[in-house]
């Protein structure tokens, strides 16, 4: 290098030249300075010979092997639902809990070695049960036991962007993320209560069908639905429409100002799944910068004659590589629910995922693997949030309550105040036996 031979000669000329005269206070502000700016340049130039191109497909002076990224970059899974297995396998009692014996997808050692470095933990409850009820009661409980779980297993919870980059292989960062529609109750007021207490992302699902959100049909976004929409988007809480209808997932996608996520959803021409998407939502997904997490579930990844492993995996990131880029995709997980297979055996298998998502296939670039893995969830978070606006008005309005279905308003106490000019449904009497 020329330039860097002429720029050293002619600091040592000078260095010489101040070094042969007597030295003033002026010549050692000036040697100081020659020394302090080769010291900088040394620093500068190691860092260049050593950094290299990450992303280049025949290999970089950091990265041997796919498995080698989340080494070097922290690993975020989305869909985790330890929070209920919480409720239902420990009575949210977790003193002396042997978490690896108990719960494998709570395991800290097994996500510390799988090298996951941010969770979105889903708080959820059996909405069939408690909707019209006490889902809301229920819910926050379960963020409780979640955030009780993570201070035991020194995690920490993220509510900000920057709070990402505290996240290291061994050290996890979570989420809180709400598992339907149905946990706000059809109240406004518990979005921004769940956001104070550090809710990041909220799911639309139909898993239970509200008086707001729909499986189908032309009102499969009603008024109030594109309010929580619009709320969500000034609150920064990221929306996720894994388990929407089609209907759904486009008509949010056209009214939102921000990004979406799909936590843990796959290409549904590959593997027919309610869970998975088709080719209109990857367009959109593509068109809106919005993130889909890629799910583990063999429910999800595999067709029934197939022998459902890490090869699915890298079949469904190339059938998706087709569609969208590398920057709309990341890794869904789906663990923490009870009756589901996986084509990797948990989080300690990520390792020889990126591996095969690097040497078969398509063959993603360690900086499609660096993206995956981490960049673009920060970079759908840092979206969301950079688009808030906490300024603005509070929504204040209700679901109309022609909107119920028969029967459900019978449990809402404060019925005359929400709806007053409205006639609460009575209990029809118990059918007499003959």
């Amino acid at each position: 290098m020329p330039f860097c031979s002429d720029l050293c000669q002619g600091l040592l000329a000078s260095t010489r030249e101040c070094m042969s005269a007597p030295l003033t206070r002026k010549k050692m502000m000036v040697l100081g300075g020659i020394i302090v700016f080769l010291i900088i340049f040394i620093i500068i130039l190691i860092a260049t010979l050593s950094g290299g191109d990450d992303g280049g497909g025949g290999g970089s002076p950091q990265f041997k092997t796919g498995g080698d990224v989340i080494l070097k970059v922290p690993l975020v899974v989305g869909r985790n639902g330890l929070p209920y297995q919480l409720k239902t396998k420990l009575n949210d009692q977790l003193k002396n809990v042997n978490f690896s014996q108990r719960l494998p997808d709570g395991d800290p050692s097994a996500m510390r070695t799988g090298h996951v470095g941010v969770q979105i933990w889903t708080v959820g409850v059996n909405c069939t049960a408690t909707q019209y009820k006490d889902t809301i009661p229920q819910i926050l409980e379960q963020i409780d036991v979640l955030k009780r779980y993570t201070k035991i297993m020194n995690f920490t919870i993220a509510t900000e962007p920057t709070d990402l980059n505290t996240a290291k292989p061994g050290s996890v960062v979570g989420l809180v993320g709400l598992d339907g529609a149905y946990v706000l109750d059809s109240r406004p007021a518990m979005l921004r209560t769940y956001h104070e207490l550090g809710v990041r992302v909220i799911s639309l699902a139909n898993i239970c069908e509200t008086p707001w959100t729909k499986m189908a049909g032309p009102n499969v976004l009603s008024p109030f639905a594109k309010a929580v929409v619009e709320e969500a988007n000034n609150l920064g809480v990221m929306i996720d429409l894994t388990g929407t209808s089609k209907e759904l997932q486009l008509a949010v996608m056209n009214v939102s100002r921000s990004p979406v996520v799909f936590t843990a959803s796959n290409y549904n021409d590959l593997v027919k799944n309610s869970l998975n998407v088709g080719n209109e939502t990857l367009d959109l997904i593509k068109k809106t910068n919005s993130l889909l997490m890629i799910s583990l579930s063999e429910e999800q990844i595999c067709t029934k004659d197939q022998t459902c492993n890490v090869d699915q995996v890298v079949a469904m990131f190339a059938a998706l590589k087709t569609h969208v880029e590398a920057k709309n995709l990341g890794i869904g997980g789906g663990f923490g629910y009870d009756g589901k297979g996986f084509a990797v055996t948990g989080a300690t298998s990520f390792s020889a995922l990126f591996d095969s998502l690097h040497s078969k296939g398509p063959k993603f670039s360690f900086e499609d693997l660096k993206l995956i893995a981490y960049t673009n969830f920060a970079n759908l978070f840092r979206s969301v949030k950079n688009k808030a606006n906490l300024k603005a008005d509070p929504l204040e309005f209700y679901v109309p309550s022609t909107d119920y279905p028969d029967g459900a308003m019978k449990c809402i106490s404060d019925f005359d105040i929400r709806f007053p000019n409205s006639t609460k449904p009575t209990e029809k009497p118990p059918k007499q036996l003959d």
